[in-house]
Parts: structure tokens; C-alpha cells; sequence
């Protein structure tokens, strides 16, 4: 299993998407399911409006857990992915299926100095909520692209009241680092040759979901 100071980089791709809506993202191994949970609806653009769940292999993992779904609360993310290659599905809003795969690229060393999570790469808009998922997502485009659709002046004031946010790589790692000072958990320790043989690697977050806003539903 990673160290407690290891960093996930992570390619996260909205399925089914084209062209293709990704980010790549780093963030803690050790970081919790609900605080990944709001980290991907930073980094993707999503407004944490709608219920979520991950799987694995096995198990799928929900923050109201019934028969068929597990606790998320106590998962960590590198109790799920250990090794490059593994890749976990992550699901947003269950009545328009927002299905993502994130997979681990590479297991780096923390540094000192840089925080977490960070946004690093990506591609393309997310697309807007509660459009009927991707099937309606490519209808609304399509609609969009042709004034003289019957619909195309209700879906267009739709999207005008919207809003819809552009890929923005500089405003998303705004959105991070609001998010992670505010769930802050703990500081990691490392050993170092001080006197006191102890300092604390700074800007490497784990996020507190008791801390964070619940606006899910």
C-alpha cells in the first residue's frame, strides 16, 4: 500500500464524452471517499447537487449506505487503488447517470511547498446538470447548433439562465483551494535530520468531510 505521504496522479474522463471531458487531477492516497467526492465535482465542474457513488471490482460505496452499497465515510482512496493502472468508477446524480472513470497514472512523493489537491490538466466543458445525462447532453447540442429547431429557443434561454462555466484550469484550482483549507483534517509529519527529528509537509491535505458543505441530496 502507498505511503501516507504519497500523492495520487489521477486521469478522471466523464464516459462516453466527445469529444472527450477529462482532468487530471493529484491528490493524498490516504484522502477520504466523501472528500474525493468533492474534489471531482471541483475539478470537473459540477455544482454537488445530486447523490454520488464509487465501485470498484467488488463493492460500491455511497454516503447513505443500504443493502447493496457500503459506507463511503471510513474508505480511503488508496484502500480502493494501490498501483498504477487500477481505476475506480465514480457515478454523480443517479437520474442522469454522470458515469466517470478515474484511474491512477502514476504514485508521486508529496512535496514540500505544493498542495493538494491540485488540478493539473484537463479538456473541455462539463456538461450542464439535469440535461438527461449524456443522451440529452448530445440532444441539447444538437438542438443548440440548429436555430430553426422547434426547441432551439427554450433550450437556448435554458442555457443563457445556466451559466454554463468554461474549462478554466486557473478557476478550478481556485475552487481547490477554497475547498481544502476549509476541510482541513490533518498536516502530514515526516521525519527530517532537525533537532527535534519531526516537521510538517505543508499544503498536503486531507479533507474532513464533517467540515465540508452537505448540499447534496
Amino acid at each position: 500500500m502507498p505511503k501516507i505521504a504519497s500523492v495520487y496522479q489521477l486521469r478522471v474522463s466523464l464516459i462516453e464524452s466527445e469529444p472527450e471531458i477529462w482532468r487530471r487531477v493529484l491528490v493524498p492516497a490516504d484522502i477520504k471517499l466523501p472528500g474525493f467526492h468533492l474534489v471531482l465535482q471541483a475539478a470537473m465542474g459540477w455544482r454537488n447537487c445530486h447523490l454520488h457513488m464509487f465501485r470498484d471490482a467488488g463493492h460500491a460505496y455511497s454516503p447513505i449506505p443500504e443493502d447493496l452499497f457500503l459506507d463511503e465515510k471510513s474508505v480511503r482512496l488508496c484502500d480502493l487503488l494501490q498501483e498504477p493502472g487500477q481505476t475506480l468508477e465514480y457515478e454523480y446524480d443517479m437520474g442522469d447517470s454522470w458515469l466517470h472513470i478515474v484511474e491512477v497514472e502514476q504514485i508521486l512523493e508529496a512535496k514540500t511547498g505544493k498542495t493538494y489537491p491540485l488540478c493539473i490538466d484537463g479538456v473541455n466543458d462539463c456538461p450542464p446538470e439535469d440535461c438527461g445525462g449524456m443522451p440529452g447532453y448530445e440532444h441539447l447540442l444538437d438542438v443548440l447548433s440548429r436555430p430553426k429547431h422547434p426547441e432551439h429557443r427554450d433550450l437556448k434561454r435554458w442555457m443563457d439562465d445556466y451559466e454554463l462555466e468554461p474549462f478554466d484550469l486557473t478557476a478550478i484550482n481556485r475552487r481547490l483551494s477554497v475547498l481544502a483549507p476549509k476541510t482541513l483534517k490533518k498536516k502530514i509529519s515526516v521525519k527530517t535530520s532537525t533537532t527535534r527529528k519531526k516537521t510538517t509537509r505543508r499544503g498536503v491535505w486531507v479533507l474532513d468531510p464533517r467540515k465540508a458543505g452537505k448540499r447534496a441530496r
